[in-house]
């Protein structure tokens, strides 16, 4: 089950014939395991223009960085891929976006790989969400 993290600083980039780019970012804590699955949520997308639109996501851009108020090399060693899993709509033109964040150093440089360490600093995952309304035919 994925971990619910609220985001922030959703915004809205562009509107273009419907199809707008949507910037959020999440802050992930500290992790016992080498993998944390992530749902975030609270994406507040543009009205659709019309009623019976939802918005649908068409493409979805991850990276994981330090922490925004973390803006130096401290000198980690640690490594992550983000691999996205998928999207919701949950009423209202409320995304959810889940996603799954996994150490990779302790795999590639320990031979063997070390067991689980997880990691203990706050990685942000900056998201980048291309979004068209999609009308419901009935």
């Amino acid at each position: 089950m994925a971990t619910e993290i609220a985001v922030n600083g959703a915004q809205t980039l562009n509107i273009l014939n419907g199809i707008a780019i949507q910037t959020a970012s999440v802050v992930v804590g500290p992790s016992v395991t080498n993998v944390m699955e992530v749902t975030a949520t609270g994406i507040w997308t543009w009205g659709a223009p019309a009623e019976s639109d939802v918005i649908g996501v068409q493409n979805v851009w991850l990276q994981a960085r330090q922490s925004s108020n973390d803006n130096q090399d401290n000198g980690f060693a640690d490594e992550f891929v983000v691999q996205y899993l998928m999207w919701r709509n949950i009423g209202a033109n409320n995304l959810q976006v889940t996603f799954r964040i996994t150490r990779i150093d302790i795999v590639l440089n320990h031979t063997p790989p070390v067991a689980e360490i997880g990691w203990a600093q706050n990685l942000q995952v900056d998201i980048l969400l291309i979004t068209q309304p999609q009308i419901i035919l009935e």
